[in-house]
């Protein structure tokens, strides 16, 4: 844990100020929350923080804001003017890991088509939360596709892939 903090410390901008508000991510105490709060708060309860791995991964947001996200991953981490992402960490977290081809950095492939479906492009990737909460985005069709409590996300992009046309 102490090199995640620290590297959280390094970067001085967590995930709230540096990602969620330039995209407009609506959360409560927007406005109030500043970023030596936010460090106040992961020292003093890094267990309930965004930076650990924890079931629920921290975030409350509506699927809008999961949207918001897919759409910088889409323009390849740009907001407008801003690079908020680099477009090496998103090459980085789209490619296949060793272990698993279907698995980037924290992101799900669709190498091969396997799965998000035929109609979907091999390049489509997706954040895959609990309970079928999904942030899907295929780059070749220009794609943002989010699911919630859904329990056929594949067969969901399938479609929505295929009405977009091709493949």
């Amino acid at each position: 844990m102490a090199p995640l903090m620290a590297s959280a410390k390094a970067l001085g901008l967590p995930l709230l100020t540096h990602a969620s508000e330039p995209v407009g991510h609506l959360y409560p105490g927007k406005g109030k929350t500043t970023p030596e709060r936010l460090w106040a708060f992961i020292q003093n309860f890094p267990e309930n923080t965004i930076v650990c791995a924890h079931w629920g991964g921290g975030l409350w947001i509506s699927a809008l804001d999961h949207a918001r996200f897919g759409l910088l991953f889409l323009n390849r981490g740009k907001w407008g003017d801003r690079q908020i992402i680099s477009e090496r960490w998103i090459d980085m977290m789209t490619t296949p890991c060793a272990l698993n081809d279907q698995y980037g950095y924290m992101w799900w492939l669709n190498t091969g088509h396997v799965r998000y479906g035929q109609h979907a492009s091999a390049s489509t990737f997706a954040a895959s939360g609990a309970g079928g909460n999904c942030v899907v985005v295929d780059p070749e069709k220009n794609l943002v596709i989010v699911t919630r409590w859904c329990e056929d996300v594949a067969g969901v992009v399938d479609l929505v892939a295929r009405a977009a046309g091709g493949h």
